[in-house]
């Protein structure tokens, strides 16, 4: 079996896209909101592309999908969270 390029927990893939099904969204929509093509998605969501930052904050500014939905796999009552130091540690770890 081949080793993906990217090791991202399945779980948390599993999550961003039940998240966004739940919502009634589709990859297209979605790609489309980010400006990208739909393709990118099915990477993602196939391990063959790194989860971006620009998708994670795309469902949360458009979307209402919380870091803590995808994350924990439940959303969090008025939790702060900052997206810098995420972006940061998203960047760092993906590298």
């Amino acid at each position: 079996m081949s080793r993906r390029k990217y090791e991202i927990s399945i779980k948390i893939l599993d999550r961003v896209f039940k998240s966004m099904y739940d919502k009634g969204l589709s990859q297209s929509e979605v790609a489309k909101k980010m400006g990208v093509p739909s393709s990118e998605l099915t990477d993602i969501k196939k391990r063959r592309q790194r989860m971006t930052y620009q998708f994670i904050e795309c469902l949360r500014l458009h979307y209402g999908i919380s870091i803590d939905e995808i994350i924990d796999g439940c959303k969090k009552s008025d939790e702060e969270i900052n997206f810098t130091d995420l972006k940061e540690f998203m960047d760092r770890k993906c590298r």
